[in-house]
């Protein structure tokens, strides 16, 4: 193979590495809004194409601000509009302050201090092409590239199509230009890493009955390209009759991303939010919670000296399992104007309106899921629960008592107002449960009982602001920690190979006499299920267990759980020799 055909293919190395990452992660799930009933169709990716189509006035435009609100205020991913149908500029203005501020563009229902803020917020994550200046392709995405460096822009919108000044060859048909033109748009996403949202108006707009029908990406005026070459096509409709938006989701290249749907939703005219018939979601926290590295008037301390200034994941509800990054210190010293917790407390339905509140996971930044093995960064830090029902002592002789210990950072009043929660910095975050179990039996000495559901390393905290909490920004490390006495188990042989039968024994019974930990990570763990599952089914329990025993995160009833949950899958590519060799691996650390 000669040397220009090489440097035109991926190299064997390559695409393992590619495959190996995909089957190690698992394909990406895409980034949602925090909406259930449009993420279970459709979740977005950078890289992407998409096109958005609708009947005129039916809201097109109006969900697109939504969403990019939404993927603004969760990930950070900041916008450049070229929307000359939203000229002059004010006009689009008043609409990103509602959606952002959660109030109606009115003096009389918002103050001057929530204008300014969400429309600082505004100028520094969403950007406007001057549409006066700019009217060609080219001119967009040379402001674009740049804006790429300069400002980390991850959205382009294109709003509408048909506003572009086109350029198309006197030999070119318009088949062929809206081709190249999709491509080039679509290469453009790819190289910078960025997703690009093209609206386009439908050609022909049927009526049934005198109602509109919903048009797709085929009736888009032009070209059947619009649909062939997106990444995502979606159709914007409104049900005037029954007061509901319907986002028709036509087209998901990838299923890992999503699928063909209809999602409903309802609209608010005052803020031009949209939200879930069962419920209006609260507005998304307004206050600018900045992560670790930035600088902000909220953490003035030297860096390293306050032990609550870590990032963490905050999600706009409890449902919701797409976090973005911020700072808990200043999640926790600001009070969310938008959130009268005192009224929420009050209704009778406060369990079911708290989970719509915001919600951060203190121990940690978590990737997309919010599920345990998933932790991108631990916080050096576990939050406990000391909920009023459980006690047998008055809350504020607890709290009093509380804050005099060293090892607590916070200790505030929990979402009810009448439980508490406090903070604890902890030696090692690979001990996580060790240190909680430590905790729960100390305070237990004390009279004090803790919440059992706090040693999940993903435990979500809800939003409250109380501006009596005990703070101690240089609280102690807590040392503590207790391990599980480790419980006897033997292994018997069953249906094995006769020529694997000793090196079997002799392994499980070195493993036990030496307490070698084969399984530290959980991915490691996981996969001893499969092997054991594989090898020996119902009768390799037994060895999982015999190998699982010798870690101090044991616990007897998570084991067989995850055995009867592998066991329903058909695992075929772990064998016994993966385990041989995380044997000798943990052999040769024995050894040193």
């Amino acid at each position: 193979m000669g040397n220009q055909t090489l440097n035109r293919i991926f190299s064997k190395a390559q695409v393992r590495e590619n495959a190996l990452q995909m089957y190690q992660n698992g394909l990406p799930k895409g980034f949602g809004i925090g909406l259930d009933e449009v993420d279970r169709i459709i979740r977005w990716e950078t890289g992407r194409l998409s096109v958005i189509t609708g009947v005129p006035n039916f809201g097109k435009s109006e969900f697109l601000d939504f969403m990019l609100v939404r993927l603004n205020r969760l990930y950070g991913w900041k916008t450049l509009f070229f929307s000359p149908e939203n000229y002059p500029i004010g006009y689009h203005l008043q609409k990103l302050v509602s959606k952002t501020s959660g109030k109606p563009f009115d003096r009389n229902r918002l103050n001057i201090d929530e204008f300014n803020r969400s429309l600082d917020h505004i100028a520094d994550n969403f950007f406007f092409l001057n549409y006066e200046a700019v009217e060609t392709l080219d001119d967009i995405l040379e402001c674009a590239e740049q804006l790429i460096q300069e400002e980390k822009i991850k959205v382009l919108v294109i709003d509408p199509y048909n506003r572009l000044e086109h350029q198309r060859a006197s030999n070119q048909t318009e088949t062929e230009y809206i081709s190249k033109l999709l491509d080039r748009l679509s290469n453009f996403a790819k190289r910078f890493d960025i997703l690009i949202h093209l609206v386009a108006h439908p050609r022909k707009m049927s009526k049934n009955d005198g109602v509109f029908e919903v048009p797709n990406y085929y009736d888009i005026n032009g070209s059947a390209n619009f649909a062939n070459k997106a990444d995502y096509c979606l159709t914007v409709h409104r049900d005037k009759a029954a007061a509901i938006t319907e986002i028709h989701v036509e087209k998901v290249k990838f299923k890992n991303l999503g699928c063909q749907g209809v999602a409903y939703l309802k609209y608010d005219i005052d803020t031009g939010n949209y939200y879930e018939e069962e419920h209006r979601e609260l507005p998304f926290i307004d206050i600018p919670f900045p992560c670790r590295d930035e600088e902000d008037g909220q953490v003035q301390m030297e860096k390293g000296k306050n032990v609550l200034d870590v990032s963490v994941s905050c999600y706009s509800t409890v449902m919701n399992t797409e976090g973005r990054v911020i700072n808990l210190y200043n999640f926790l010293k600001n009070r969310n104007e938008s959130i009268d917790l005192e009224t929420i407390r009050r209704q009778p339905d406060f369990k079911e309106r708290k989970k719509m509140l915001p919600a951060i996971t203190v121990s940690g930044v978590f990737g997309a899921g919010r599920k345990a093995e998933n932790l991108l960064n631990h916080s050096g830090l576990i939050c406990i629960d000391i909920d009023k029902k459980d006690q047998q002592r008055d809350m504020d002789a607890i709290f009093n008592e509380l804050k005099q210990i060293e090892n607590i950072a916070y200790l505030g009043r929990s979402c009810s107002g009448e439980g508490l929660f406090a903070i604890v910095p902890i030696k090692d975050p690979r001990q996580h449960l060790g240190h909680f179990l430590a905790l729960e039996k100390s305070l237990a000495g004390r009279g004090i009982v803790i919440d059992t559901t706090c040693k999940e390393i993903n435990r979500l905290r809800i939003y409250s602001h109380d501006p009596d909490a005990h703070y101690n920004l240089t609280a102690e490390q807590y040392t503590g920690l207790y391990t599980k006495p480790a419980r006897e188990h033997h292994y018997y042989n069953t249906v094995i190979a006769i020529e694997d039968d000793k090196r079997l024994n002799d392994a499980i019974g070195d493993i036990q006499r030496n307490r070698l930990n084969l399984a530290e990570k959980y991915e490691d763990w996981r996969d001893l299920a499969i092997i054991f599952n594989n090898e020996f089914g119902e009768d390799g329990r037994k060895l999982f267990h015999a190998v699982s025993s010798q870690s101090s995160k044991y616990d007897e009833g998570e084991c067989d759980e995850v055995y009867d949950r592998i066991g329903s899958y058909a695992y075929q590519e772990k064998s016994l020799g993966s385990f041989y060799y995380m044997y000798d691996e943990a052999r040769k650390k024995l050894i040193g």
